[in-house]
């Protein structure tokens, strides 16, 4: 076994059967001579013992109990506490047990975000419990997560309503309000202006990061720094979304972890509808033939269609596909619009012009719906394509 051969550590928040570990092959720690080395330690040197009271069917008089025994097994343990907000103020409860049985015990402060989606951070009078709890060789490390970090983010134009599938920008300006400058860029140790979107509500599950690129720089207490943040909507549903811009370092090592507080914002991602009308239930289609779908479309969603970017029109389009594979389309076709419709009931008139080409002979579904050439399908904005059923025979 590798304890055998080798000296061992381990954490571990011993909710396992540790009556049957201490029974088990496992030894604790001990040395023994090795050629040309005198000495050497092995075995299981040292068990950090994890405590988490607030975890679900945590029991404490079963924490005590393991701890002992393994200690009375000859195993050197100790007992790490993660000062996670909500059990903060348990600390010195636990502490002076410890110290009662002899067994070292550590206060780390805690990082990261919790199962609703939140980044805690510490308030200052959490930060000054640190100081009287925490032992002597753990108090940098807290002082490397209780960082100066304050900022203040100006948007020059909050973007409140965007359309499915777009992609917009927000742009504006960090003021560092720190006492120290921030190294700016995208290489090791240097800050970016970086982002996330959540959903509305009390769990804010992470639905996408978002990144800028900034110059190596620095920004010194009172500048600022300006950013461009792009937030592709590609592939979210409808709904709305709350933006949080933070600064980050090391791809996950985000500001909000030493104490500064997000900026945020509301976004709603929103559908668009329209009504598509035809003049047949179903198409027949000759082999090499063609045929027209006459019909009407209405804009029933109270607002004005998107019209992506450059000059090409929104139009009729049609896509062809088998009824057992709606992945790819087998042919597409389109057809102008005189205009676009303005309001629910103005009615544009369209005629279709299908070919079937080379199509094998068959059942077919062909879906109707707006589209932008080479940009976006309504369907991708939340519309519902008309579907009528096509004959090739």
């Amino acid at each position: 076994m590798v304890t055998r051969k080798f000296a061992c550590y381990m954490t571990s928040n011993i909710s396992r059967n540790i009556m049957e570990f201490t029974r088990g092959g496992i030894h604790p720690g001990a040395t023994r001579a090795v050629d040309g080395f005198g000495q050497v330690p092995v075995g299981l040197s040292g068990i950090n013992c994890s405590l988490h009271p607030t975890s679900k069917g945590f029991n404490w008089d079963l924490f005590k109990g393991s701890i002992l025994l393994l200690r009375n097994a000859g195993f050197h343990v100790s007992v790490n506490y993660v000062g996670y907000p909500l059990q903060l103020y348990l600390a010195p409860e636990y502490k002076a047990w410890c110290e009662a049985h002899r067994i070292d015990f550590t206060l780390s402060s805690w990082q990261g975000v919790d199962n609703d989606g939140h980044i805690s951070r510490y308030s200052f009078p959490e930060r000054t419990f640190f100081d009287k709890v925490a032992p002597s060789h753990r108090q940098k490390a807290n002082e490397l997560v209780f960082m100066d970090c304050r900022y203040e983010v100006t948007l020059d134009a909050p973007v409140t309503r965007v359309l499915m599938a777009d992609v917009v920008t927000l742009a504006g300006r960090v003021r560092n309000r720190s006492h120290t400058a921030w190294p700016i860029g995208n290489g090791p140790g240097r800050w970016s202006v970086a982002g996330y979107l959540t959903r509305i509500g009390r769990r804010k599950q992470w639905m996408r990061e978002l990144r800028t690129d900034a110059p190596d720089g620095e920004v010194a207490p009172g500048a600022e720094l300006e950013f461009v943040l792009p937030i592709d909507t590609r592939g979210l549903p409808a709904g709305i979304y709350e933006v949080w811009i933070d600064m980050l370092t090391d791809r996950r090592n985000w500001m909000a972890l030493h104490g500064a507080v997000p900026f945020t914002t509301l976004l709603r991602i929103e559908t668009f509808s329209h009504a598509i009308a035809v003049d047949a239930d179903a198409v027949p289609l000759s082999p090499g033939g063609s045929a027209v779908v006459r019909g009407t479309v209405r804009n029933t969603c109270g607002k004005p269609w998107p019209e992506g970017t450059g000059d090409e029109p929104l139009q009729v389009g049609a896509r062809l596909f088998r009824p057992s594979d709606r992945g790819e389309a087998v042919r597409e076709f389109r057809a102008m619009l005189d205009r676009l419709p303005a309001t629910a009931d103005d009615e544009v008139p369209f005629h279709l012009v299908l070919e079937s080409g080379e199509l094998e002979r068959g059942d077919y579904e062909l879906a109707i719906d707006v589209v932008k050439e080479h940009q976006f399908w309504m369907a991708e904005k939340g519309a519902t394509p008309t579907i009528i059923p096509v004959v090739v025979a």
